[in-house]
């Protein structure tokens, strides 16, 4: 997925908010943004958004000398949804189909993204995602793959939310399949990491690995070569938020194995996804993507 104009003035959003969050000085704030608009006229537009916001963030983390200005919230964003934990935990085993209804709990938590939104609600979200569901759902096709693999590999997407997926890999387990789960190799926005993992009990469920980057998203020129490989080698990918989607969605090599599970939180997405803005997404990437490229620019 390409950068489009309307994602520039995200980048700023995400920018101003890594300065707030990492309490950088309001008086330098201004000149510093000044700056990284600067910055951002370099940026090539076939990049992916979700790749041109990581060089952002890099440069407004070098500014501030602060490599992880959401560690904070972050913190707070994964014992928030653990009191939330049991009463999903309930409304998964009590459901008909117990895999469908992980996925609806699991997507609840992608709205805890605070690169563009300062807060988020999730009560109303789950309330949501459990009664609305999926506006884009191939649930269906990931079950019918699903039923001729042991191995799935899970990428990660936001602190929070990881306590959310967690529902997710254990009805996987139930079913005989075997997850490994990849979080980011460093700090990134409010994205999950290793000790996001620690903390939040995910390593004590499942093995756990990283992308060996600070990088949104997944773009094999940054990501590690143990975490290329273990793309390439998986037979079956759950690929969780939109950063995920915009780096995957056109990727040959996510084409047929991988499934997109998030909001579309934003115009572009929702468009590439085939929705309305802030719909749910259960979508397998195939290269019936491309038709919607006409779609995008007509936003």
């Amino acid at each position: 997925m390409k950068t489009q104009a309307q994602c520039l003035s995200c980048m700023v959003i995400q920018a101003v908010n890594a300065m707030r969050f990492g309490n950088y000085d309001p008086d330098k704030m201004y000149d510093a943004t000044c700056r990284l608009l600067d910055y951002i006229k370099t940026f090539k537009s076939d990049d992916s958004p979700a790749y041109n916001s990581t060089l952002i963030l890099w440069e407004v983390n070098k500014l501030m000398g602060n490599d992880d200005p959401f560690s904070d919230i972050k913190a707070q964003s994964n014992n928030e949804a653990q009191s939330y934990y049991p009463y999903l935990k309930n409304a998964v085993e009590t459901a008909p189909d117990r895999l469908f209804a992980a996925f609806q709990a699991s997507v609840a938590g992608n709205i805890i993204d605070l690169g563009i939104k300062n807060n988020y609600d999730i009560k109303s979200e789950i309330h949501h995602s459990l009664s609305v569901g999926f506006a884009c759902n191939d649930y269906a096709v990931f079950r019918k793959k699903l039923n001729g693999t042991d191995n799935i590999l899970f990428l990660a997407d936001n602190s929070g939310e990881i306590v959310f997926d967690k529902l997710l890999v254990e009805e996987l387990q139930a079913l005989g399949k075997t997850v490994t789960y990849m979080v980011k190799g460093g700090p990134i926005l409010n994205d999950a990491c290793m000790k996001d993992a620690v903390d939040t009990g995910m390593t004590r469920l499942t093995r756990v690995v990283t992308t060996g980057a600070r990088l949104i998203g997944f773009e094999r020129h940054v990501v590690s070569p143990e975490a290329t490989a273990m793309f390439d080698a998986a037979p079956l990918v759950i690929a969780k938020g939109m950063a995920n989607f915009e780096t995957l969605v056109d990727q040959p090599e996510a084409a047929g194995k991988a499934f997109c599970i998030l909001k579309a939180k934003c115009e572009l997405v929702a468009a590439k996804a085939g929705v309305t803005m802030n719909d749910l997404v259960f979508k397998q990437c195939n290269s019936s993507n491309v038709i919607l490229d006409t779609a995008i620019k007509l936003c």
